[in-house]
């Protein structure tokens, strides 16, 4: 509770835009995310990259990129060590929230991954994802996002970006 209610202050003391609500970057920007991911035997480290296309209805849609570089980190192959790269394009929507500093957004990858062990195999890689970026300034903010499919990370939390 005194979570909830210290969040609450702190929200209060945050200056809203005219009109109150942040519509999400404007088309023609860039946002650049670096991040660290952790999966179930496997640590990543990862890049994305969107793309403001389109204001669509009170939101923005974003198209992009994700790719990332994983590494078995507890006992998933004895024999020795192991690589994945997956490789993603991804959308997303950028929701309205009343904070001007705050993100939230929702979306998609669909890609491949190559699993380097022992040889090289390639695989499908894509899900669903949510995600949230708190912007300390108008260029750089933190960045936590759950994937939920196969090939990424499920939790990512690094910064953010905006070009």
């Amino acid at each position: 509770m005194l979570f909830i209610t210290a969040v609450m202050i702190f929200a209060a003391t945050i200056p809203v835009k005219a009109g109150g609500v942040y519509d999400g970057p404007e088309p023609g920007k860039s946002i650049i995310g670096v991040r660290a991911g952790l999966d179930i035997g496997f640590m990543n480290v990862n890049a994305v990259y969107d793309y403001a296309l389109a204001k669509v209805w009170k939101g923005t849609f974003t198209i992009g990129g994700y790719a990332g570089l994983g590494f078995g980190v507890w006992g998933t192959y004895s024999n020795g060590g192991w690589l994945y790269m997956p490789l993603m394009a991804r959308t997303t929507y950028r929701f309205n929230v009343v904070v001007p500093q705050w993100e939230v957004y929702g979306g998609a990858m669909l890609g491949m991954g190559l699993f380097f062990h022992n040889g090289v195999t390639a695989g499908f890689a894509g899900g669903l994802l949510a995600g949230t970026s708190y912007y300390f300034t108008e260029h750089f903010g933190l960045n936590l996002e759950f994937i939920g499919g196969y090939g990424a990370s499920y939790l990512n939390f690094g910064v953010k970006f905006k070009l």
